[in-house]
């Protein structure tokens, strides 16, 4: 169980939501819940992991992303950056 905890992601793929953020960040962790990598489409591409699950992915081709994690918690402060990254991508698209 991984409710309330700070783990470490790696990134995997390219995205504009972790441009300048350094390849291993702390996040805060408030889920127990494990996505199936094997359950993915081929439309999404996973862009982060901790050691156990997979914490972000995104849409190829469309702007969608999901993750998992908390970034606006007070434990993942490097990361907290997505958040106004999210906002800038979704300017730029209308």
């Amino acid at each position: 169980v991984m409710h309330g905890k700070v783990d470490r992601i790696q990134f995997e793929a390219p995205s504009i939501l972790y441009q300048h953020i350094s390849e291993y960040s702390e996040i805060m962790r408030y889920h127990s819940l494990i996505c199936d990598e094997e359950t993915l489409p081929n439309t999404l591409i996973v862009t982060a992991r901790t050691k156990d699950c997979i914490q972000s992915f995104e849409h190829r081709e469309r702007y969608h992303y999901g993750i998992q994690y908390h970034p606006e918690s007070f434990a993942s402060i490097q990361v907290k950056d997505i958040v106004k990254q999210f906002i800038k991508c979704y300017r730029k698209v209308g």
